[in-house]
C-alpha cells in the first residue's frame, strides 16, 4: 500500500464553478480562512465539493454540533469563483500532491485564474501593514490596474526589509530578505513585492503557474500576527479582492469582531498594568490589539 501523501478534488456534478479559484490556507494568523470564511458567509454560499485525502496529517472540524470536511470548496457567484478553505496545515512534503489536485481541478472546471491567499509572520510598522502582490505575467494583464509593476520598473519610497521563513504550520514564504515595494502609485493598487521566494504550497502553485498548461496564478501576501485571527489583515485582504475582482463585501461582521479583540486587549492591558503598579512595558503593544510587531 502506497504511503504517498493523496489529494483528490470530488465535487457534485453539474456544478457553476465560475471562472477562479482562490485559495484559503491554515497560513500565520490563519488570514485567508478568515477571509473566505466570511465571504462563504455574508454570500450565503452553497459547498459544492472537498478534498479527499490519503496519508495526510489531519483534522476533523466541526461546526454547529456537525463534523464537516477539512478542505471544503464553495460556489460564489458574486466572485465568479470556487473558494478553497483548507483547515489543515499542509505539509512541504504533500505540496505538489495538493497543488496538482488544484491545478486538475481548475483544468476540469476550465478555470481562468488561481488566486492564493498567504500571510507571513515577519515584523513590520504601521505603514507596512498592507497587501502586496506576486503575479505571473498573464495574470497582470488579466488585472492590469490592479497588480502591476511601479511605473519606473524599480523601487519608489522607503524599503521595508522583512526576514520570513516557512514551517509546516503554514507560514510558505520564506528566504533571506524580502524587500517590500514601497511604490504607491496611481495605477498599483496591490503593489507588487520585490525580492524572496515561496515555499510549500504558494512555492508550488505560483512556480507551477509559469507552465504555459496551466492558469494564470497570483498571490495576495500580507504580514500577520500569529497565532491569529489576524482581523486587520483579513480586512486588508477583503479590500484588495474588492478591487481585484470589482465586488463589494460587507465587513461590517469582520470589523465588529476586530473592534471586539481590540477592545480585550484594552482590558489585559489594563489588567497588567495594576498588578505591575501600573508600569507594563507592553502597554502599547496590547492596545493597539497585538496588531503591529
Amino acid at each position: 500500500m502506497s504511503t504517498e501523501p493523496t489529494f483528490e478534488v470530488v465535487v457534485e456534478p453539474d456544478t457553476e464553478t465560475g471562472d477562479r479559484l482562490v485559495v484559503g490556507l491554515a497560513n500565520p494568523g490563519v488570514v485567508g480562512l478568515t477571509v473566505l470564511d466570511h465571504v462563504v458567509r455574508e454570500f450565503d454560499a452553497d459547498q459544492i465539493g472537498h478534498v479527499w485525502t490519503r496519508n495526510v496529517a489531519t483534522v476533523t472540524p466541526f461546526a454547529d454540533g456537525r463534523p464537516r470536511r477539512p478542505i471544503r470548496l464553495y460556489a460564489v457567484p458574486e466572485l465568479d469563483a470556487t473558494v478553497v478553505l483548507a483547515e489543515i496545515a499542509v505539509s512541504p512534503v504533500a505540496a505538489e500532491a495538493f497543488a496538482e489536485a488544484l491545478f486538475g481541478f481548475a483544468d476540469d472546471a476550465d478555470l481562468g485564474e488561481v488566486t492564493a491567499i498567504n500571510a507571513v509572520p515577519y515584523p513590520h510598522g504601521p505603514a507596512d501593514h498592507a497587501v502586496f502582490g506576486v503575479a505571473t505575467d498573464d495574470y497582470r494583464d488579466r488585472h492590469p490596474a490592479v497588480v502591476s509593476a511601479p511605473s519606473d520598473g524599480g523601487v519608489s519610497g522607503d524599503e521595508t526589509d522583512a526576514k520570513t521563513s516557512g514551517d509546516e504550520t503554514g507560514g510558505e514564504t520564506s528566504g533571506e530578505e524580502t524587500d517590500v515595494d514601497g511604490a504607491d502609485t496611481e495605477e498599483t493598487v496591490i503593489r507588487p513585492l520585490q525580492r524572496g521566494f515561496f515555499d510549500g504550497i504558494v512555492g508550488v502553485l505560483a512556480g507551477r503557474g509559469l507552465d504555459r498548461d496551466t492558469p494564470p496564478v497570483g498571490v495576495l501576501v500580507t504580514p500577520a500576527h500569529p497565532p491569529g485571527p489576524d482581523f486587520e489583515a483579513s480586512l486588508l485582504v477583503i479590500e484588495a479582492l474588492e478591487a481585484l475582482y470589482g465586488v463589494a463585501v460587507d465587513e461590517s461582521r469582520l470589523r465588529e469582531q476586530f473592534a471586539e479583540q481590540q477592545e480585550y486587549y484594552a482590558r489585559l492591558s489594563a489588567e497588567l498594568a495594576e498588578l505591575g503598579d501600573g508600569e507594563f512595558e507592553g502597554r502599547e503593544y496590547a492596545e493597539s490589539g497585538g496588531m503591529y510587531m
